[in-house]
């Protein structure tokens, strides 16, 4: 039972990342009015939870989980380069963690490629329309983005990031939690990596309007997005599925409110967005137990440093400090942890996977 759900849970983020039909009818001129009021929506609440930070000259690190291809990570990179004296001095990186290595690929294409075509689309890269519009060299800007923006390959494990001087601003958004396999532990782990002073940006479904979503899979399923064919919804437990391997719970309002109190303050409560969702602004609750972690940033250090921790025993991996350097392994300080490190169009990616 257990290795049939396993596969379940890899089946949906290959079937949902190897359709170009994802990009074209999510997150492009095919998506539809309330898929764009709902992006339009959701990025305005981080843009103005990153702006309080900003404000307050604090150094950030904005962590994505469920990063996908790269529609939140483009508007963040396109502020940090054309607002350098604000945005550019304060946040230090944008790293965008995704289950499907292939989500990552498309991520960076869209960051850095001039163009890419996704049937009758055609994506234009951040760096070409930042260059196109400061007049910064293409060369200069991609550069910059290299060093400001790293990706992390989850495999459906999510890894322990200590941020040295840093505050950690975590987005989980568009309905990702609710396709979480192991969605309480990433929960632990983004309390633990935000404690003390970091912020979590949760946005979800609200299944008191699965009526909407019902109709939205089935306008998709319609345009030959095959994950989506016969998807059905089981009010018992709120969540879609197809034969396909999709899935995505739908939440209570009550009930993701009780689950965000075992992490988060019990000051966190959703509110409205667009029709069919919510969003959660919270903060770590410090009660919760934390790993101890040997810090291996020196103090005199002047740029604040991600250091990469082991998912599976939360110790320091040697030479994972991002942006990573051009390595071809990494290791974790307990030696019993071995992760591979893939160069794509010269962002190093780790891909947290035990040999």
């Amino acid at each position: 039972m257990k290795k049939q759900k396993r596969w379940r849970e890899r089946e949906f983020w290959r079937g949902a990342s190897q359709e170009d039909r994802y990009e074209y009818l999510v997150d492009g001129p095919a998506a539809s009015d309330e898929i764009r009021s709902f992006h339009e929506a959701e990025e305005k609440i981080l843009i103005d939870l990153l702006q309080n930070h900003v404000e307050r000259k604090e150094k950030i690190a904005l962590i994505e989980i469920g990063c996908g291809p790269g529609r939140v990570i483009r508007r963040v990179a396109r502020l940090i380069t054309e607002r350098p004296t604000t945005w550019g001095d304060c946040i230090e990186y944008i790293v965008g963690v995704d289950f499907e290595i292939e989500m990552i690929e498309r991520a960076i294409a869209n960051l850095i490629l001039k163009e890419r075509k996704i049937r009758d689309w055609t994506i234009y890269g951040a760096a070409y329309e930042i260059s196109t519009a400061t007049g910064v060299p293409l060369k200069e800007v991609r550069e910059t983005l290299r060093k400001r923006v790293a990706f992390i390959d989850a495999d459906a494990r999510l890894p322990f990031l200590q941020c040295e001087s840093i505050t950690p601003v975590v987005a989980i958004m568009f309905g990702t939690l609710g396709n979480i396999p192991k969605m309480e532990r990433v929960l632990k782990t983004v309390s633990e990596m935000c404690w003390p002073k970091g912020e979590t940006l949760i946005v979800g479904f609200d299944r008191a309007h699965h009526e909407i979503g019902s109709e939205r899979y089935r306008k998709l399923a319609e345009r030959q997005f095959k994950p989506l064919h016969e998807t059905k919804w089981d009010d018992k437990s709120g969540v879609f599925e197809s034969p396909g391997g999709f899935y995505s719970q739908w939440f209570s309002l009550p009930d993701i409110k009780k689950i965000l109190h075992r992490y988060f303050g019990k000051e966190c409560a959703p509110e409205p967005i667009s029709r069919s969702g919510f969003y959660v602004v919270a903060k770590p609750k410090s009660t919760i137990p934390r790993i101890w972690r040997r810090v291996l940033v020196p103090k005199s250090q002047k740029i604040a440093a991600l250091q990469l921790l082991c998912p599976h025993c939360g110790s320091a991996i040697h030479g994972g400090s991002l942006p990573l350097p051009k390595v071809a392994k990494l290791t974790c300080t307990e030696q019993s942890h071995y992760f591979k490190v893939v160069d794509i169009m010269g962002f190093q990616v780790p891909r947290l996977e035990v040999e």
